[in-house]
């Protein structure tokens, strides 16, 4: 593909990611079904959730699609990398300072520094996507390599991370069930099965297979010819959500309290059946000119700058979702997303006016 190419299709799908993420960190409606066991609209909830469990997924599979679809330039690489962990580091300072001012919680300069490098919980762990990102690129010229020059190597690669990380998470959450079942535990595995034997032990290893996946998706796609049809897609996706939430509401029986499905989701054979699924109907996106066009468009082209921006504007919006009482459901949390990714949408074309901001969302 050409360099200044727009695949709608990625543009679709990365505005449904972004869409994603907003809607789990804005989170305003109840699944408490261990609780009161009857309510349906909390499993019905949850069932909800365990699509959002795409929305990082998602992004990694489209820059899999288009960096290793594209001409590799390692020097613009590495300036790209460094540039990416410089505007992360003032990020994470930026947002330290709001936080300390929001919560009246004064830290010190080795707190400040030290909570900075550990992706202080509840503060700026949101930021984890960008490191994991830079993991990847790490390893891009060698990915890269293979995929071009030696395909059958790629496709080795590929399956073995798939085995070692959805691998070891399948494994995990079968001991944790048959535990339960056999011998009353009430334990969550978290074992590396594969011991030092598995180069992604303490990474997101997972994101890797997702970027992977991304890069021969055009093929994939040509070769599932099931997916030809979208309702055959929808039947899938729906398929893998009610996998991956009758496997959250069991684990969660199991540990007395919630499993979260859209976290623990993104390591499940589940949520990579329904990234690529999304891709495939994303793939029925034309990209006709409209204003449709031209929003999701924009939102594409400035993912990153909305990533950075919105956990700063959620709370504004949300000031009006929670005002609204019939808004504390799954409808209301679409709209609180929706808004708040337009609002922030906003606020990154407003930056990128001004010089110095301008760096900070590009």
């Amino acid at each position: 593909m050409q360099k200044k190419e727009r695949v709608y299709s990625i543009d679709l799908l990365e505005s449904i990611a972004m869409l994603f993420v907003i809607a789990y960190h804005g989170t305003n409606y109840g699944f408490e079904f261990l609780d009161d066991s009857r309510n349906v609209f909390y499993y019905l909830s949850y069932f909800f959730r365990s699509i959002v469990s795409c929305a990082t997924p998602l992004f990694f599979f489209a820059n899999g699609y288009l960096l290793l679809n594209r001409e590799f330039n390692l020097k613009k690489h590495i300036r790209k990398c460094i540039k990416l962990v410089i505007i992360t580091a003032v990020w994470a300072v930026i947002y330290m300072f709001m936080i300390m001012n929001f919560k009246h919680e004064i830290l010190s300069p080795k707190e400040f520094l030290w909570g900075i490098w550990t992706w202080k919980q509840d503060w700026i762990n949101f930021l984890w996507f960008i490191p994991s990102l830079i993991v990847i690129y790490i390893f891009l010229p060698l990915i890269k390599t293979a995929f071009d020059h030696n395909r059958e190597a790629f496709y080795f690669f590929t399956i073995i991370t798939a085995i070692l990380t959805f691998g070891n998470v399948f494994l995990n959450i079968c001991c944790s069930i048959a535990s339960n079942v056999v011998l009353g535990t009430n334990e969550i595995y978290h074992t590396n099965w594969f011991n030092n034997y598995n180069p992604f032990r303490n990474i997101y290893g997972y994101t890797i297979v997702h970027f992977c996946v991304g890069g021969i998706a055009p093929e994939l796609k040509k070769k599932i010819r099931f997916l030809d049809r979208p309702r055959n897609t929808i039947f899938v996706i729906l398929l893998s959500m009610l996998g991956l939430t009758v496997t959250g509401v069991v684990l969660s029986r199991i540990q007395n309290d919630y499993w979260d499905v859209v976290w623990n989701g993104t390591e499940t054979v589940f949520t990579l059946i329904n990234v690529f699924c999304i891709y495939s109907l994303c793939t029925e996106y034309k990209g006709k000119e409209n204003w449709f066009r031209k929003i999701i468009c924009a939102i594409s082209v400035n993912t990153l700058g909305i990533y950075f921006l919105h956990m700063a504007v959620l709370p504004f919006v949300g000031a009006f979702i929670y005002s609204v009482d019939f808004l504390y459901n799954v409808p209301g949390n679409l709209l609180y997303g929706v808004l708040t990714l337009l609002a922030t949408l906003g606020l990154v074309l407003v930056f990128k006016k001004i010089p110095l901001l301008k760096e900070l969302v590009q």
